[in-house]
Formats: C-alpha cells, sequence, structure tokens
C-alpha cells in the first residue's frame, strides 16, 4: 500500500533529524536537483526562474516531485526567486543575472567584485552599521537608491530640531527617485512573500520538507568580503588592519544571529513543520576561508571564532545549522570539530572525507560531496560508484546526509535522479 505524502514528509523529516543528530535513520538521506530539469523538461529558461517567482517556483515544486529527494528546493526554490523581483527594480550593480548582466541562458548568477567600503570607513561601520548600511551600502550598490547618500545620519532623526532636516532629502528629485524605487521593491516583496508561504505549504502537502526552513546569511569575514571590501580589499585589511577588521566582525556577530533567527521563527517565517520537532534549519555560507585564500592562521583569527559563536547561539535558540563551505578545508577539520555535537551539519564541497570522517564523526553531520563536476560530465555509473564510495567510507550509522558538493546548474538530469535512486537503495540502514 502506498504511502500519503504526509506520511512521506514525517518520514523524510524524521530521516534528515536522526542523520543531523547523529542517530542511525531507516536509510541515508539525500538531496540534489538541476537548473537543466527545469530548461530541458519544463521548458523554463534560467532568465524566466529568475525573473518569475511563480515560474521559479513551479520549476522547484515539479523538480522535487520528479527527484523525490528527502530535502527539496534546495537550488531552484524560495529564496533564488525572491532576488531579482525585489532587486531588479533597484538597479543592482553588485549583482548579475540571466538577463541583467549576463547572456539570458546564464545559469549560475554572479557578484560583482567591488570594494563598496572604503578602508577609512570601518570606524563608520562599526559605531552604527544600519546607519551604514542605509546611507552609503544601499546608494552604492543599487543605482536608484543613489539620492539615499543625501541622508543625514539617520539616528539624528529623533531630535525634534533635527527631524525636519532629516526629511528634507526625500522632497528632491534624487530622494523621490529613491523612494518610488523603495515603494516598487516593497510591492514586489509583499506579493513574493505571498508566493512562498503556498509554495511552502504545497511542497509540505507533496511530502517535501524544504532544504532550509529560515534564511541562509554570509558569516560576519564574508560579509565584509562580499558586500564591502572586496576579496582584493579584505586580503589587505588582514595585514594592514586586523584589528578594525575583527571588531567589525563582532559587531556583524548579533545581526546575523538575530537575523537568522527571525527568519526561522519571527511573524512570516517559511518555518513549516521542523518546529513541530525542533529541528528548525537555517544557513550559514562560509566562503572566503578556503585554502588558498586564507591560511590556516588566517582562518583561525578571522573567520572561525565568530562563525563558532553564531553557530552556538542559533543552537540555543533551538535551530539546527547548515554551514556550506566552500572550497577545501580539509586542513581546517580539527578548527572545525569544536562544536556542540548532533546540532550541526556542514555541507561540503571539497574535503578528504576519511579525514571528515575521523574528525568530525561524533561531532557533525556531513553533507554533499558528491562533485558537480562528476554530475555534469561523469556517466550514470561513475555516479553510482562514487556514491558507494561516499557510503562505504561515511557508513549508515548516520551522520551523513549525501547530495552534490554545490549548486546544481550544469548537472546532467540522468545523473542527479542516479544519485538519489542509488542512495535510496544503496544507503538502507
Amino acid at each position: 500500500m502506498s504511502k500519503t505524502p504526509q506520511q512521506l514528509y514525517q518520514e523524510r523529516q524524521k530521516r534528515v533529524s536522526d542523520a543531523i543528530a547523529l542517530k542511525r535513520p531507516d536509510r541515508i538521506p539525500v538531496f540534489g536537483e538541476t537548473a537543466r530539469y527545469a530548461r530541458e523538461c519544463l521548458g523554463i529558461s534560467d532568465e524566466e526562474r529568475w525573473r518569475n517567482v511563480e515560474k521559479a517556483l513551479e520549476a522547484a515544486f515539479q523538480s522535487a516531485v520528479y527527484f523525490e529527494p528527502d530535502l527539496g528546493g534546495f537550488d531552484l526554490g524560495a529564496g533564488n526567486a525572491a532576488i531579482v523581483p525585489v532587486l531588479g527594480p533597484l538597479d543592482c550593480k553588485r549583482y548579475m543575472w540571466a538577463g541583467h548582466g549576463l547572456p539570458a541562458n546564464a545559469g549560475t548568477p554572479q557578484w560583482v567584485q567591488a570594494e563598496i567600503m572604503s578602508a577609512d570607513e570601518y570606524d563608520a561601520l562599526i559605531y552604527d552599521p544600519s546607519d551604514f548600511v542605509a546611507r552609503k551600502y544601499w546608494p552604492r550598490a543599487y543605482a536608484k537608491l543613489a539620492g539615499l547618500a543625501l541622508l543625514p545620519p539617520i539616528r539624528e532623526g529623533m531630535d525634534l530640531y533635527g527631524a525636519p532636516t532629516s526629511f528634507a532629502v526625500f522632497g528632491t528629485t534624487e530622494g523621490l527617485e529613491a523612494l518610488d524605487t523603495l515603494r516598487q521593491a516593497g510591492q514586489a516583496a509583499q506579493e513574493i512573500a505571498v508566493l512562498m508561504k503556498n509554495w511552502t505549504e504545497r511542497m509540505k502537502q507533496a511530502g517535501f520538507p524544504l532544504f532550509f526552513s529560515g534564511r541562509v546569511c554570509q558569516t560576519p569575514f564574508d560579509m565584509i568580503c562580499d558586500f564591502l571590501r572586496g576579496q582584493k580589499g579584505i586580503m589587505m585589511d588582514m595585514y594592514r588592519r586586523p584589528e578594525k577588521l575583527l571588531k567589525a566582525c563582532e559587531k556583524l556577530l548579533p545581526m546575523t544571529v538575530e537575523g537568522l533567527v527571525r527568519s526561522a521563527k519571527g511573524p512570516g517565517s517559511s518555518l513549516v513543520g521542523w518546529s513541530e520537532t525542533g529541528s528548525s534549519l537555517v544557513g550559514l555560507g562560509l566562503r572566503g576561508s578556503m585554502e588558498g585564500f586564507t591560511s590556516l592562521q588566517q582562518f583561525q583569527r578571522f573567520f572561525w571564532p565568530t562563525v563558532r559563536e553564531a553557530m552556538v547561539a542559533l543552537v540555543k535558540e533551538g535551530l539546527t545549522v547548515m554551514l556550506f563551505c566552500e572550497g577545501d578545508l580539509t586542513s581546517r577539520l580539527e578548527t572545525m570539530s569544536d562544536v556542540p555535537p548532533g546540532k550541526i551539519f556542514y555541507w561540503l564541497e571539497r574535503v578528504d572525507l576519511v579525514k571528515a570522517k575521523k574528525i568530525l564523526g561524533d561531532k557533525v553531520c556531513i553533507s554533499g560531496n558528491v562533485p558537480i563536476s562528476l554530475l555534469a560530465t561523469g556517466t550514470p555509473d561513475d555516479v553510482r560508484a562514487y556514491c558507494k564510495k561516499i557510503i562505504d567510507i561515511m557508513g549508515k550509522e548516520g551522520g551523513l546526509i549525501l547530495g552534490p558538493s554545490g549548486m546544481t546548474d550544469e548537472a546532467r538530469v540522468e545523473n542527479v535522479k542516479v544519485m538519489i535512486d542509488f542512495t535510496k537503495e544503496y544507503g538502507v540502514c
């Protein structure tokens, strides 16, 4: 007798929760999808997915139905669907996507490396991050918000006699353009919130827990690197002004935690079902800590203290943390083992799995590690052999969620399907 979607939802949810908690699941959980399924099987182009939220969410839903993963919407889902309709009207200069700086058939969006914050502005960021975002970052990152640079410090608007001056900018041509653009972005965000809520419920009714319950954000160091200083700037900062960089990371730490907690547990959160088991899932992205960009000593000084503190704080809030680790972090595994056991999983792009199992096996769940290159260019037999290797190394006692090593824009449909189907067959515990 076939199982109902509700039964499948509970089974998948428990399977993932058990793996993260380092308990033996009924089988190894697996996730995966590919934008090629949207293009080749559903006829939805990359540009359509980025510009049309309804088509993006439909692609994510149909992909879940076809691939039948244990976690849905990890690549094609809600997070990506919200970016373009909201940031597009602002004329975002920091991000390019299909139809906005990139060809219509382009897959993964691209960051634009830029030094949005100068080296001598650290003090302003540390003193008042919110004011810095509104008066410095927004006008520089979004062309249509340039008028906000004319604002006086927002904190001065609390004063009775300072308030008239604070509002004066909104009577200028530049200020009016910013207000109208913010209205457009706000309307788009409201519309998307409704669509995403309906999509989340639709996914649940079809039997699929979501890959992320709350949102994903960068760690403090990466936030400064990606959005403010750029890779060149922050590399120099580690040598020329390390104390300023550390103070800025510490300043952004509570903002990171508060934002993730609010996204998962606050009003309007996308959390559906996970809160019933205390397994609500949020994500942190670890981008610039990989070997070849920073040394182990730099990782231990600039990255890990705030990353660990953020994860510990999130766990205390009853959340489960996914740390997406880009690049090779094999030399950092010992440092990364100092975390609360059974509450965190590391999505590892490239790592020595034998060492990872030995060092992290009793602390965190390990996820990913099927190379995107293999899924894009290998044969189905190659994929089966690699998945078997991962399962044999990691074992079936818990602590493994199998999946791709990163985003799967160019992964072949048949290879993703094989990865999921083989894991379901061979990964029975």
